[in-house]
């Protein structure tokens, strides 16, 4: 299971103009085919790669916050806790700990990689204030196969101006989410 990155740009984007912008960014822009996921964009958007290596589960982009998965660990330690006699008190410190701790991992992961929110970021104002396009939408997921077949439903679009971000800021994304990123 992977994370990888995709991008959606109008139909009418210069992609000749967008591609040396990518790269100069070390960026790709590759047409994506997953035919579930286009079915879902608008008919004038198109859908396109921008992992140049293996995946992108180290970006800074990526929403490490703890997600449902990590809800259902915090479970299944408040039973085990219960289970063990502790009392109510015991459990809320060591649960809170955790969160504490994860709270942690996410802000470590991005300061980390603010060399990638910072080449996402040159990237999309390179991009945004080129004549090629009006917009570029962000879309993050957890591949567990191809993703040019894999099917999940992009669960809502989020319209951010770029102008109104600081450019450490940008992100973190959530999964599934289509950001639509204009000047």
């Amino acid at each position: 299971m992977c994370i990888f990155i995709l991008v959606t740009l109008p139909a009418g984007a210069d992609i000749a103009m967008l591609e040396p912008i990518f790269h100069s960014h070390q960026g790709y822009l590759g047409p994506a085919t997953n035919a579930h996921l286009q079915r879902q964009l608008p008919a004038n958007e198109r859908l396109f790669h921008t992992t140049t290596g293996h995946c992108d589960c180290d970006s800074g982009l990526r929403d490490t916050r703890p997600h449902r998965a990590i809800s259902e660990e915090m479970q299944k330690k408040r039973n085990q806790f219960r289970r063990k006699g502790w009392s109510k008190s015991k459990i809320a410190r060591a649960l809170a700990e955790s969160e504490r701790a994860m709270i942690r991992a996410n802000e470590t992961h991005r300061e980390t990689n603010i060399h990638d929110i910072e080449r996402w970021y040159g990237l999309l104002t390179d991009a945004l204030n080129s004549a090629a396009t009006s917009h570029i939408g962000i879309l993050l997921h957890m591949y567990e196969t191809s993703t040019d077949v894999e099917e999940f439903t992009i669960l809502r679009t989020e319209t951010l101006q770029l102008s109104h971000i600081p450019a450490d800021q940008l992100g973190p994304f959530t999964e599934d989410v289509l950001y639509i990123i204009t000047p």
